[in-house]
């Protein structure tokens, strides 16, 4: 059961890692205010994302039996799935994580994205009208001079 839930730990890693990047570019003063990335914070989040995946990997981990086979000479023991509950938990727990992950990153870093493209266009048209009232000024400065 245990190797059963690491392997979805990933992906809610990755999309928290994704969350804090988006809250980190879209509000700073936020992130820095509340330390985003204090290590208490870290623990929290890493605990609750393991209860989080458990909780949800548990069922398909519940119909999954161990029963002894023996071919000839040989004795081993195979894992067989023992309920219906349990092959289609065991086919939407994957598809549900990886799903999950995949809308929650494209959604935040088409975010970050748009934050960043409206960020440079902005700094761009100031920088720009703030170079014309510049030269502007120059300009009567120069021709008040004359």
């Amino acid at each position: 059961m245990f190797l059963f839930g690491t392997q979805y730990v990933m992906f809610m890693i990755v999309n928290s890692l994704s969350i804090e990047r988006f809250i980190a570019v879209r509000y700073p003063f936020f992130a820095s205010k509340h330390k985003l990335s204090s290590l208490s914070r870290v623990i929290k989040v890493i605990v609750v994302i393991w209860l989080v995946t458990y909780s949800v990997t548990i069922p398909g981990c519940l119909g999954i039996g161990v029963k002894p086979v023996v071919i000839g000479n040989w004795s081993t023991m195979v894992c067989e799935v023992d309920s219906k509950v349990s092959v289609v938990s065991l086919y939407m727990i994957p598809l549900f994580f990886f799903c999950l992950t995949l809308s929650v990153i494209c959604v935040v870093y088409t975010l970050i994205a748009v934050t960043l493209r409206k960020s440079v266009s902005s700094n761009n048209e100031r920088s720009f009208y703030k170079k014309e009232r510049a030269l502007k000024i120059l300009r009567e400065y120069n021709f008040m001079k004359v």
